[in-house]
């Protein structure tokens, strides 16, 4: 592999980290807003979606190479995450259907 193929690879894999943790704060942004919301379908479709992100950077996350720093933030925001999701009545695995 050449220079700037291998430059190209680590590139693209930088903004692959970069976009699941954004991805990430914008999934614990919903479940803010869904805990903060008095309307109970506007909590529930903004729970919907953290859960629908949760499962996307799941099935991203095997395509980057986190530095081991960017490891420990994305493990930590994902334990928060499904936590948060399990505690509101959320199933997060595949099989689950839609609340």
């Amino acid at each position: 592999m050449d220079q700037r193929t291998a430059r190209l690879l680590e590139d693209s894999n930088r903004v692959g980290v970069t976009f699941l943790i954004t991805d990430l704060n914008t999934i614990l942004t919903l479940l803010n807003v869904a805990d903060a919301a008095v309307n109970e379908e506007t909590s529930l479709r903004n729970r919907t979606q953290a859960r629908d992100g949760y499962r996307a950077v799941l099935r991203h996350l095997p395509r980057v190479r986190p530095s081991p720093e960017e490891q420990l933030e994305i493990a930590e925001k994902l334990v928060a995450i499904k936590s948060r999701l399990q505690n509101a009545g959320i199933r997060d695995d595949a099989e689950s259907s839609p609340p």
